[in-house]
């Protein structure tokens, strides 16, 4: 048994194309967006802010990237609530 073992990670040529993607729908959407994509250890790996988006949702884009990175689970998973 090794000592080590080797973890597949998200390159930035793959956040790149995922940022575009993101891109895309939030235009679709009609809603500029703050875009935050982590690695596998949840290091911030992109950050991209399109024009328009909140500059208050800075740092919620990014914990969200982080915590959902965390947990291995979509951010779709954690909705804001207007409650």
């Amino acid at each position: 048994m090794g000592l080590t073992k080797t973890i597949t990670t998200l390159t930035l040529e793959a956040a790149q194309a995922a940022a575009q993607a993101c891109q895309a729908r939030a235009r679709i959407i009609s809603v500029p967006m703050n875009i935050a994509i982590v690695d596998t250890a949840t290091h911030l790996l992109l950050f991209e802010r399109m024009d328009g988006a909140k500059f208050t949702s800075i740092n919620i884009a990014i914990d969200k990237a982080f915590t959902a990175a965390g947990h291995r689970v979509p951010t779709a998973n954690y909705k804001v609530s207007h409650s």
